[in-house]
């Protein structure tokens, strides 16, 4: 074969070459959509004159800062499943600055998201129907979600610091890389992850002085469903309260406005304690992203950006347990998913499959009703 014929052959194997190393643009518009929503709950945070008002009653206010509390721990929720994502993504598909910076500013807007949610929590355990203990749980849980994909990050980190040979790119999370000797022909590479670095998580933890005020606010009712460590760290905060009690909660100035109360939670919720159990983390969906594209400003009277959910009071969210958690766990975070017309959730891999004679890499949508039990598969061959 001439020089003449060979040239077109390693122009296509060059072209496919490049497109087998192509990120899939649906991870990059998640991200860019939580990383969206993350920033408007941040943005608008409750500011000093609203924390005031929180405390001094204002009904008003304090229904307002109830929404943003949530929003704040769904924020939480949401850097924590960008960081992740871009990991599994420079783990498979090697180095992306576009992903890189992700992850930082993920770790940036988390941390601020738990800080404003902390304030905003500690204002409102501060006043009458402010807060309920779902409420403060579920904030918890998301504060030890980030601490411990932060953990894990870090040691993943420390193995991704050593050089590896250029073309062995490690894809497996709990792999050390290789020695750093290349094999023959093969040049030393840096680790893509090796760019990466973990964040501090803000101290003292957040949420333990909150939920201590509100238990001293209300003594019947019991610590339980939270981690051992929360509890203790709880206790010890609730027993300073009750050796040097704090002055008195002002009685609200608005007792004709509505005040908004939590629904009771289901037994296999995550609020309750029996759904905790099995609802490790929750994953954000179309239908809680919603359609609006407003920005949110700074302060709680103007949240009216919040997403079309929590405007209808519907709630679109896959609970990560049953078959979901146990794919997850075994998988990792998924490349992409969405909320289907039918009201099933679709969490989206790419695996290898039969396709006829031969084996192809498809798109397999693994579908899940909102308790996490897997529904059916989809797999669709890439062409």
């Amino acid at each position: 074969m001439t020089l003449k014929h060979l040239l077109p052959l390693l122009a296509c194997i060059s072209c496919l070459a490049e497109r087998s190393h192509e990120r899939d643009p649906r991870l990059a518009t998640e991200i860019t959509r939580q990383e969206r929503w993350a920033q408007d709950s941040v943005g608008g945070r409750a500011t000093p004159e609203d924390l005031e008002k929180i405390r001094s009653g204002d009904q008003e206010t304090v229904n307002l800062g109830r929404k943003q509390l949530r929003k704040l721990t769904s924020s939480v929720d949401r850097g924590t499943w960008i960081r992740e994502a871009a990991v599994e993504s420079l783990r498979e598909d090697g180095d992306e600055p576009a992903l890189v910076d992700d992850f930082e500013k993920a770790g940036q807007t988390r941390t601020e998201a738990l800080q404003a949610a902390d304030d905003l929590a500690l204002a409102l355990s501060e006043t009458r129907g402010g807060v309920t203990l779902p409420d403060l749980r579920k904030a918890l849980e998301s504060s030890r979600r980030a601490r411990n994909s932060e953990a894990k990050l870090a040691k993943e980190l420390g193995a991704a610091s050593q050089p590896i040979a250029r073309g062995d790119v490690p894809n497996n999370p709990g792999k050390t890389p290789a020695a750093a000797t290349a094999p023959a022909g093969k040049a030393l590479a840096v680790n893509p992850l090796a760019k990466l670095s973990t964040v501090a998580l803000p101290v003292p933890k957040p949420f333990i002085a909150a939920t201590a005020r509100y238990l001293f606010e209300h003594p019947d009712e019991k610590l339980t469903g939270f981690a051992g460590d929360d509890a203790t760290e709880i206790r010890a905060q609730l027993a300073d309260l009750t050796a040097h009690p704090p002055p008195a909660i002002k009685p609200s100035r608005s007792s004709e406005s509505r005040v908004e109360t939590a629904a009771p939670p289901d037994a296999g919720s995550a609020s309750s304690p029996a759904g905790e159990a099995a609802a490790a983390s929750s994953v954000p969906t179309d239908a809680e992203m919603g359609e609006d594209e407003s920005r949110a400003s700074p302060g709680l009277g103007l949240s009216d950006s919040e997403p079309q959910r929590e405007r209808a009071g519907t709630s679109a969210m896959l609970t990560i347990a049953k078959d979901a958690q146990k794919l997850v766990a075994r998988r990792g975070p998924p490349r992409s998913f969405a909320t289907r017309a039918d009201g099933l959730f679709a969490l989206r891999y790419q695996e290898t499959r039969s396709c006829g004679v031969d084996r192809c890499v498809s798109d397999v949508d693994y579908l899940f009703d909102a308790s996490g039990k897997l529904v059916r598969e989809e797999a669709t061959p890439k062409r």
